[in-house]
């Protein structure tokens, strides 16, 4: 089915969270190169606007805008990459979540006209959408999706560290639950972080509680 170029209007209570996003980092994983991911940026949008991949804000700012002929350029400016370090695979759990909350916080602070961002940082990608699409649906589809791209990159014995800025049990619990029932012999691994309480296959914190952004945790161990 061929694409056609179209805007979506974005309503008034959308538009106040244009400058928020919700984010989830992966890793440490084998990742391919930066061309690599903006090719496959450009097929996924390719499929159409309801992955919601190839949207940009128009520059109204009260419109969502899908043009198929502009993907190779939307994701040069949606697939990036930012200076990180290359995480071992024996590094202290504590180090790691350090090193993924900071990355995930600087990511956080990049901001460009693209709805769905990813953002390759040493051996994590951190996977990033906009508020104002307004639609959780592609952002669950995305983040399962995400998790078993990222689980195919994990060496036989390995570990995947799942983290998401976010408190509902959809975008954090929920994802780990739906991944270990579709792929036995993962399991959750052990898990000792340095602030947060259990909260089903891994620890949630809160700002009620740690006085933190809420975030989920979780740590895999491929079979």
């Amino acid at each position: 089915m061929t694409q056609t170029a179209h805007t979506i209007g974005m309503s008034w209570a959308d538009r106040v969270w244009l400058e928020m996003s919700s984010s989830v980092i992966l890793g440490p994983l084998e990742l391919p190169d930066l061309d690599a991911l903006r090719a496959a940026f450009v097929r996924l949008a390719g499929l159409g606007a309801q992955t919601r991949m190839g949207d940009s804000i128009s520059d109204d700012r009260a419109h969502w805008r899908y043009d198929p002929a502009s993907l190779l350029a939307l994701a040069t400016e949606a697939v990036i990459e930012i200076p990180a370090p290359q995480i071992a695979a024996d590094t202290p759990e504590a180090d790691v979540l350090a090193v993924a909350n900071r990355l995930m916080e600087q990511a956080q602070q990049l901001r460009g006209p693209a709805a769905v961002r990813v953002v390759r940082a040493g051996n994590f990608v951190i996977y990033d959408q906009n508020h104002a699409i307004g639609d959780a649906r592609p952002l669950l589809d995305n983040l399962s999706a995400l998790i078993r791209v990222a689980a195919g990159l994990v060496k036989p014995g390995g570990h995947l560290v799942y983290i998401v800025c976010s408190l509902l049990d959809e975008e954090g619990a929920g994802q780990i639950d739906g991944f270990l029932h579709d792929y036995p012999g993962w399991m959750a691994d052990g898990l000792a972080p340095v602030a947060g309480r259990p909260h089903r296959a891994g620890y949630r914190l809160t700002p009620a509680v740690e006085r933190t952004d809420g975030f989920f945790v979780a740590r895999l161990k491929r079979p």
